[in-house]
């Protein structure tokens, strides 16, 4: 009867397992970055800029105004 009762648990941690596993291994690929130095802000600043444009694209193919409460961001 334990038997019966451990075996759904043990797949459910074996599963759990496998998805921490994944998430860690695709974080790790990830590069780190940092405030400090000159690559990671540069990187950051164009983050930004590329989000900056991406969101008035979206609102002039969409044509909302500058005020419009449904613009993104």
């Amino acid at each position: 009867m334990e038997h019966l009762i451990t075996q759904p648990f043990t797949l459910i941690a074996l599963a759990a397992a496998i998805v921490v596993t994944a998430y860690e291994m695709r974080t790790a690929l990830e590069p780190v970055h940092c405030p400090e130095c000159p690559h990671c802000r540069a990187d950051a600043l164009e983050r930004e800029a590329r989000q900056r444009d991406l969101q008035e694209q979206y609102a002039r193919r969409h044509g909302m105004d500058d005020d419009d409460d449904r613009r993104i961001g």
